[in-house]
């Protein structure tokens, strides 16, 4: 049997090398050794007991590339690179980490998430002193739907700032009391309302009734009115037979159209094969709640994704009145092949079979084009496995992770009887495909792999007794906490680099969406955190992360259910592949150190995109925090292009035979509480300009000629920016976070606002109904003087349009004549991508996205990776097959 395709490349400046090899007559029976160090089998278990050692065979040591071709069993080496050395020096590689025996602060903790059993003391809290019935998993009828209360989030309240810093800094050995935030729809108040409540504290894993028990209600009653609630789960069931009853009258259309599948009618032999999609409608507003209602093709029961290539040119929209039984709701706007809108599905069906609608037909017969398998012929040498990297001398970062919450093995039995019963008494769905339920059964097999054994990322895993609350993390002078909640993924507290803190948070607000089209899907927006940012898929190491990178596990809810995680978030050090400096200083002497970064990733899956936060820390002080997208795009029926194929498209491109990709923005809302030098900080704003002498210093010109002053000068034009508002990073050079403290020359400390290539605001202006309710869209950094109330700029609801929320609208935060010079400071970015599609983002696309850089100006002295060890002299250990394997 011929061991795996790989290719390892190293370079090696002064070291040696030692590679193990197998014959091709070794049978199956010793086709892989343990992961010693010696290369793992094709059968790929890793499992060392089921696996037999085998003498490696030592061959010649030559320093250079080492390039190792399985397929062969041969090892090819350029030999003049560097002259042959002993192997004197060589050792094991070491799986180690940087500092694992150091005792680490457990203060952070106070940011810790919260913890399955805390999850479960909330909700059941709750449920006794009558603020919900439960959670939106009990929701199985309209009437409990409409006339119920349940939980749809819960999440940590975070601290008070000041209270909090004076715990981490030692100014105070008392920690913050911990509290809870439970998000509950209110379908049984009158009027319905969506309420968030603080609960606590929280004491040893539960909710402390003692005498200073805390009930509190964070916003206003009807400030989140019940039509802008979100769109959770099977909180929406109720719709799915209103969409197939009118789905029926259209049966022979669907038929028609698609060549022969129909959906909603007993004479529809495949109910599986088309996939509706609801989303919020931009008329929506306090009052009124209308829902598209958008149709796929999904052949031979596509996985999700995929059939949003394949649209159907068939939709219609629902007006809610949640005083009347959804039977009664109005259908209003059928369109059908960008004719209509017609006021009934009868007067559509009617003009349909009397020949006076022009018609669509989607292809049928071949839906390959739609799949990521491979097409042959497979690229010349792509059946190479592609170059890794690995720590040979043992990782430089150290993990410590909570331990103080209950393991989802540790719930009580009680908790389980409880599920158990809910689900044999579950009202099942009717039978559909849709996104809400989608992401349900995602949730659901997330919990299930969570407690699977994964043989290969086992070995990454840095989980033994962790909680999955919170994990701190420490690496070339850089500190801080991640963890992850449903509000806003991926979330990062007191950041510090060289001991000082540069970000007491960082956190996602909003993944924004919307669409171009000159039909119905003119209409589609998302404002993703409907489905929860912090809905983490499972990573695969060599694809999300590489394949040596530590595994952390993440607690999440759903519904009745909380567990455990332990492969949603990935830590490691990744190399460039170039220099973070570099000089000649002669021929012979070049100096120069490379450029690593330590990154922190998570993947949330929502419906046909992929959403990748990654924090990136360098070794220079500098931070990246950037959002890449991938996944399938939403297509639209060709005619949603507007013009004619000989004309160039205003709303997207052909992609395939009757199938459009269209026009869409992907804007990202992030809160920055940044404390740069201090609590003190001041935004300002630098635009290289041209002028006089006397225009850019204020005084007329020394030591220059009439004739030199003439020529002007280039110059930087510096604005303070002293209110409350927004600024685009198009208009200035440089947009720069300043302390009061000076360095050594004088200067002012500060760190720079560095943006990836960006848009600069949302075109929509800002009166339509989407812009009044996301004014944190409209400028790529906008300041506001900190305050614990104003915690989040976005609430998680697809229909959050047409009536801003006070407490979740940034345009609010800044109405006040709050002073923002030398004050303690919060920073909403924003930054995103317009994506006009093209024929290679099918059938995915290459992931591409955006974000933005700190970097240190005037901070230190002197540049600060001065204090880094120059490595290039020492010798590595090379381990062809290392344990990753």
């Amino acid at each position: 049997m011929k061991i795996a395709s790989w290719l390892l490349l190293v370079t090696w400046p002064s070291s040696c090398v030692v590679a193990t090899v197998q014959d091709d007559s070794i049978g199956s029976a010793q086709d892989s050794t343990t992961n010693n160090g010696n290369i793992r089998g094709s059968n790929g278990s890793g499992n060392a007991n089921e696996e037999e050692d085998l003498p490696p065979r030592k061959l010649q040591q030559y320093p250079g590339m080492l390039s190792f071709s399985p397929e062969s069993n041969r090892i090819n080496m350029r030999r003049d690179f560097k002259p042959r050395q002993s192997d004197s020096g060589c050792s094991a590689c070491d799986d180690s980490f940087a500092g694992a025996s150091v005792t680490a602060d457990s203060r952070e903790d106070i940011f810790n998430q919260l913890s399955v059993s805390e999850y479960y003391s909330l909700v059941d809290f709750a449920k006794r002193r009558g603020l919900a019935d439960g959670t939106l998993d009990g929701v199985t009828s309209w009437n409990l739907a409409m006339n119920s209360n349940y939980v749809v989030f819960a999440q940590l309240f975070d601290p008070p700032k000041l209270e909090a810093l004076d715990y981490l800094d030692g100014v105070t050995s008392q920690p913050p009391k911990r509290y809870g935030i439970l998000t509950i729809h209110r379908g049984a108040s009158s009027p319905r309302d969506v309420m968030q409540w603080k609960i606590g504290p929280l004491r040893n894993g539960a909710v402390d009734v003692s005498d200073d028990l805390v009930i509190e209600k964070l916003v206003a009653d009807g400030e989140i009115p019940w039509s802008m609630r979100g769109q959770y789960g099977g909180a929406e069931w109720y719709l799915y037979s209103k969409i197939f009853t009118q789905a029926a009258k259209l049966a022979d259309i669907f038929r028609a159209t698609t060549g022969g599948y129909c959906v909603g009618d007993s004479s529809c032999d495949y109910t599986q094969d088309i996939m509706y999609h609801t989303s919020g409608n931009m008329n929506s507003n306090s009052t009124h709640r209308i829902t598209n209602v958008n149709f796929f093709l999904r052949p031979n029961g596509a996985s999700y994704g995929s059939p949003f290539l394949m649209p159907i040119p068939i939709s219609f929209q629902l007006v809610e009145d949640p005083e009347q039984d959804p039977s009664e709701w109005q259908v209003i706007n059928y369109e059908y092949c960008f004719q209509g809108p017609f006021r009934t599905a009868v007067g559509l069906t009617n003009r349909f079979n009397s020949g006076l609608l022009q018609t669509c037909t989607l292809p049928n017969s071949n839906f390959d084009w739609t799949l990521t398998d491979s097409v042959e012929p497979i690229r010349e040498d792509s059946r190479i496995k592609e170059p890794i990297s690995f720590h040979t001398s043992g990782k430089r970062y150290s993990i410590h992770s909570s331990t103080g919450g209950r393991r989802l093995d540790e719930v009580s039995e009680q908790h389980k009887q409880q599920h158990a019963e809910r689900i044999n008494t579950t009202k099942v769905a009717p039978d559909e495909w849709h996104i809400s339920n989608h992401l349900r059964e995602r949730f659901k097999e997330a919990k299930r792999q969570a407690s699977k054994e994964q043989s290969k990322m086992n070995r990454n895993l840095q989980s033994s007794g962790a909680d999955g609350t919170g994990h701190k993390v420490s690496w070339m002078g850089w500190t801080f906490h991640v963890s992850s909640d449903q509000m806003h993924g991926l979330v990062i507290r007191n950041l510090k680099f060289k001991g000082e803190r540069l970000a007491y948070e960082l956190s996602f607000q909003e993944y924004f969406a919307s669409y171009s089209s000159s039909g119905s899907a003119a209409g589609v927006f998302y404002l993703d955190s409907n489905w929860e940012i912090g809905a983490l898929s499972p990573l695969v190491l060599g694809v999300d992360c590489p394949e040596d990178a530590t595994l952390l596990p993440i607690v999440q809810y759903y519904g009745d259910e909380a567990w455990v995680s332990s492969d949603v978030l990935c830590i490691f050090e990744q190399p460039y592949g170039e220099a973070m400096w570099r000089h000649g200083f002669s021929y012979n002497d070049i100096g120069g150190l490379p450029r690593t970064a330590l990154q922190a990733r998570v993947v949330s899956t929502m419906g046909n995109y992929d959403y990748i936060p990654t924090l990136s820390l360098m070794p220079d002080g500098v931070m990246e925090l950037k959002l890449e997208m991938g996944g399938y795009l939403q297509g639209g029926y060709e005619n949603d292009l507007g013009m004619p194929k000989s004309e160039t498209p205003a709303f997207g491109t052909q992609v395939r035979d009757n199938v459009a990709g269209l026009l869409h923005d992907h804007v990202i809302g992030v809160k920055a509480d940044l404390d740069v030098g201090g609590l003190r900080n001041t935004l300002m704003a630098g635009k290289v300009t041209y002028g006089t002498y006397e225009e850019a210093t204020g005084r007329p010109p020394n030591g220059l000629s009439a004739a030199d002053a003439s020529l002007g000068v280039k110059y930087m034009d510096w604005t303070t920016i002293d209110t409350e508002r927004g600024i685009s990073a198009k208009d200035y050079n440089s947009i720069v976070i300043t302390s009061p403290t000076t360095n050594s020359w004088g200067a002012k400390r500060g760190y720079e606002i560095v943006f990836h290539s960006t848009i600069p605001s949302q075109v929509l202006p800002p009166d339509h109904p989407i812009g009044k309710t996301t004014g944190w869209q409209y400028q790529n950094v906008a300041i506001t003087r900190q305050k614990d109330s104003e915690r989040k700029c976005a609430y998680p609801s697809l229909f959050n349009v047409g009536t801003p929320i006070p407490s979740f609208d940034l345009r609010a935060f800044q109405q006040g004549d709050d002073s923002v010079v030398d004050e303690d400071l919060v920073f909403w970015l924003m930054f995103g991508a317009e994506h006009y599609p093209k024929a290679e983002d099918v059938p995915l696309v290459s992931n591409f996205g955006s974000g933005f850089l700190l970097k240190p100006r005037n901070m230190y002295d002197r540049a600060a990776f001065e204090d880094l060890s120059d490595n290039r002299n020492t010798q590595h250990p090379v381990c062809v097959a290392p344990s990753i394997f």
